[in-house]
C-alpha cells in the first residue's frame, strides 16, 4: 500500500516551500485553520499547503510517495502514537489515516506531492510512470 511520507526533495521550487518534519516519516494531511477557510486570498499561515510529520508534528510543503508493506491498522496505531505525542485530537485518526491513504494511492510511487487546500498535484513523478 502506498503511503506519503515527508521529504525535502523538490523543496525551493516553490517560493516559501517549508521542511521542518523528518526525511522519511510519516506524514498526514492536517485539517485547515478558520484564518485559511475564512480568508483563504491573505497568506495568514502555510497551513493550507502543508503536510504534516506524524511522528515530529513538524509541517512539510512536500510529501513523498512510497510504498510500504504496512496494514492500515498498524497506519492507525502510528497516527495515534503521534497524536498522543503532539497533543492532537485523536479522534478522528481512522479517517483521516483513510485519507492520506486514498490521496497517496492516486500517485505513482515516487512522486513528490504538493498542496492547495483540499488539491494535489505532483511537483516530480518517476520518469517511468510519468507517460512522457
Amino acid at each position: 500500500m502506498r503511503i506519503l511520507t515527508v521529504t525535502a526533495r523538490t523543496q525551493g521550487e516553490r517560493a516559501g516551500d517549508f521542511c521542518f518534519g523528518m526525511n522519511g516519516e510519516l506524514a498526514w494531511i492536517p485539517g485547515l485553520c478558520a484564518a485559511a477557510i475564512l480568508r483563504p486570498d491573505e497568506t495568514l499561515c502555510q497551513c493550507r499547503r502543508a503536510f504534516g510529520g506524524v511522528s515530529s508534528g513538524a509541517p512539510s510543503s512536500t510529501a513523498l510517495v512510497v510504498e510500504t508493506d504496512w496494514s492500515r491498522r498498524e497506519i492507525v496505531l502510528l497516527m495515534r502514537t503521534g497524536a498522543a505525542a503532539n497533543q492532537w485530537e485523536a479522534a478522528c485518526i481512522p479517517h483521516v489515516a483513510d485519507e492520506m491513504l486514498a490521496v497517496a494511492a492516486r500517485w505513482p510511487t515516487g512522486a513528490v506531492l504538493e498542496r492547495s487546500f483540499v488539491e494535489f498535484r505532483a511537483r516530480s513523478v518517476p520518469k517511468a510512470e510519468s507517460g512522457v
